[in-house]
């Protein structure tokens, strides 16, 4: 019986788990190096949306950002609402003339990649990273310029030195681009230009090669499900902060970590800047097949005196939702029954709460291993 019993947990040994199979445990200074890294090119990071009849009356936007695979750097999405269902001017339908549908999401999924390195023509200067910002068009839904809505997005990646990062930047936008012959609207699905900023700022260095392609896979799909938010109040009514929202790896092979930035205005510079962070820990577990099942969602606690990791520094009411995926010119998302929301500092919003996966997922092609 005992030799029996060894032979077969010596199989049981042999075989790897899912978890094994799909991810990988980190050390704590793994997660912390990755958490500075994805704060670091958001702040590189602007995104600027064009002027229409409700000028600051839109939904705020979100910016997400992950790591990308070998030259792939950087990929994330950025997103906005429509307008038009919260503001009873606009309610009846579209603005004459416009292309633009009515409450729906618009998505621009974005790559910031290293070409290659590059030698200057003067012998006497060492060679440059040659940066790509690229739309990735599978997870964009571009507009036309027709769109009298502000619902051009333009995103800017600043290449310039530490004192100044936004004296040379790369833009591209979500403008729908036309068939070759036909007037152009303007598009930029791609911008390219030679910097040492991004590396000299540490942005271009791996923190370890750990992350897999279920990981990726992980980060883009919460990209679709997560919506975060935070306001203050000032004058008596409540203003909402763009979101800057970074994704990526806890220590546990189950578990996964957002930074939610709350995006202020520099009165200086007219740029965005973070004024606060509001952390979460999501866990997702799957089975064999690779399907999501359950899991949890939960708040971080405020940061205690000389803490920077693995809390939260928002001082406003901040939460986030837990939607199923984004579906792209569908009409407005609402909020379906198994919406999970959590935060603090909102009243029936708890700190951490269940999540079925796989009911989010349900009616989706998205959930099991690609």
């Amino acid at each position: 019986m005992v030799v029996r019993s060894a032979i077969l947990l010596s199989l049981l040994a042999a075989i790897p788990l899912v978890s094994q199979e799909l991810t990988n445990p980190l050390l704590p200074a793994q997660v912390a190096c990755d958490q500075d890294q994805l704060g670091s090119p958001l702040e590189r990071m602007d995104l600027l949306i064009a002027e229409g009849p409700v000028v600051g009356k839109a939904s705020h936007p979100t910016l997400f950002v992950s790591a990308g695979d070998g030259g792939l750097r950087y990929r994330g999405s950025e997103v906005r609402a429509e307008p038009i269902p919260h503001f009873p001017a606009l309610s009846g339908g579209p603005v004459p003339d416009s292309d633009c549908l009515d409450s729906t999401e618009r998505m621009m999924g974005f790559q910031v990649s290293v070409q290659e390195r590059q030698f200057l023509l003067n012998p006497s200067r060492p060679e440059l990273d040659q940066i790509l910002l690229a739309r990735i068009e599978p997870q964009t839904n571009p507009t036309s310029i027709r769109c009298r809505l502000p619902d051009d997005h333009r995103l800017r990646l600043g290449l310039g030195g530490a004192e100044d990062p936004f004296s040379f930047a790369l833009e591209i936008n979500n403008v729908v681009q036309v068939p070759a012959g036909r007037e152009s609207q303007g598009s930029k699905p791609a911008a390219s230009g030679a910097s040492r900023g991004l590396r000299a700022a540490g942005l271009l260095d791996r923190c370890h090669d750990l992350l897999t392609d279920w990981d990726r896979r992980t980060f883009a799909l919460l990209e679709r499900m997560l919506r975060t938010h935070s306001y203050f109040v000032r004058d008596g009514s409540a203003n909402y902060f763009d979101q800057e929202v970074a994704i990526f790896r806890g220590a546990d092979p189950h578990t996964y970590r957002v930074d939610a930035y709350s995006i202020g205005r520099n009165p200086g510079t007219g740029r965005g800047e973070a004024v606060g962070k509001s952390a979460y820990e999501l866990t997702i577990d799957w089975d064999a097949s690779g399907r999501w099942t359950t899991g949890t969602i939960r708040a971080l606690e405020p940061c205690q005196p000389g803490q920077s990791h693995d809390c939260s520094t928002q001082a406003d009411p901040a939460w986030i939702f837990v939607y199923p995926p984004l579906l792209p010119d569908f009409g407005l998302r609402g909020d379906p029954a198994n919406t999970v929301v959590v935060g603090r500092g909102v009243e029936r919003a708890p700190t951490s709460a269940p999540v079925d996966w796989a009911a989010l997922l349900a009616e989706t092609a998205w959930n099991g291993q690609p």
